[in-house]
């Protein structure tokens, strides 16, 4: 079904912090992109909203947790096998580690920096990391 709200490939990603360890979601098997692999907060950006909005609320219905962007990062454009994608990307911050899965995704882990170069992680994934002064 095609959600008319939705702007082109154009993604929000929330780099997820709490207590120096970052939230990394795992796909569904059945996800249309990249599934069975680890990623930061990735969404579809919608018109009508500011992307800094889009992700928080994302964050809460993905996740249960509530959070406030520290920055956001740079954007920055991606292609790959799926095409072309503008990434807007921002740090956030969460008080609490006690994570409420959606039935999009079907495992979490909170993971340091030195954690991210494993084939478990979405190709990329430093990049996100590096967008908002991680890496």
């Amino acid at each position: 079904m095609e959600n008319k709200d939705v702007v082109g490939n154009i993604v929000g990603v929330g780099i997820i912090g709490c207590k120096g360890k970052y939230l990394v979601l795992k796909r569904s098997s059945d996800s249309t992109f990249y599934p069975g692999v680890y990623e930061p907060l990735c969404i579809f950006l919608k018109e009508f909203e500011s992307p800094g909005q889009s992700v928080l609320r994302q964050l809460k219905e993905k996740t249960g947790l509530n959070g406030k962007v520290m920055k956001p990062g740079k954007i920055f454009e991606v292609r790959d096998e799926h095409g072309r994608w503008i990434v807007v990307p921002f740090l956030i911050e969460v008080n609490s580690d006690k994570v409420k899965l959606s039935r999009e995704h079907t495992d979490f882990k909170w993971v340091n920096m030195d954690e991210l170069d494993n084939d478990e992680f979405i190709r990329g994934i430093k990049k996100d990391f590096a967008s908002v002064g991680l890496v």
